[in-house]
């Protein structure tokens, strides 16, 4: 398998790949800024010229209908370095990928997807995180792996979120 980046052309196999799912459900209070929800996963690259493959399925929900924020990826934890971010232009905040809307908060829950090709120039265990990011300074909830309203029915379902990282050799 080989892919093209900016850096070059990747030929080698995958070396190795980490996967983390994430089953129990838990929330956290945002007023502004980020939060950490414990996604992530740990990897320690065999080359220094490596590039990381990070994928993650979240699957979440808010106590908001509509946006107001987004996911952020962190190399170093959730405190770590900003990476895979859009550029921050005007008014606007810079996520990797949006809360999006979600108007029917009883029985559904959001989901969304992170990929980003990463060069950390390590051969050092390096942790990524993903973590939810609010730019308002009021109060949001962010839910994971289930919907706002969590009523025990039986067309009410609950989730899982998955984060996996391949390295590709040079």
């Amino acid at each position: 398998m080989a892919f093209i980046d900016g850096h070059g052309q990747f030929t080698k196999p995958v070396l190795q790949i980490v996967s983390q799912t994430i089953s129990s459900v838990t929330s956290v209070t945002i007023n502004a800024g980020q939060a950490d929800l414990g996604i992530d996963a740990t990897i320690t690259p065999q080359s220094s010229s490596s590039r990381i493959l990070i994928m993650a399925a979240i699957s979440f929900d808010t106590t908001r209908q509509n946006e107001a924020g987004g996911w952020r990826i962190k190399r170093g934890g959730p405190n770590g370095t900003l990476i895979g971010n859009a550029a921050q232009v005007g008014s606007r905040y810079a996520v990797h990928s949006g809360f999006q809307a979600n108007a029917d908060m009883d029985q559904s829950s959001r989901r969304t997807m992170i990929l980003h090709l990463d060069h950390p120039n390590t051969t050092s265990s390096t942790e990524y995180s993903i973590v939810p990011y609010k730019r308002e300074s009021n109060n949001m909830t962010v839910y994971l792996n289930r919907a706002k309203n969590d009523p025990s029915q039986a067309d009410d379902g609950r989730y899982i979120t998955t984060v996996t990282l391949m390295e590709f050799g040079n």
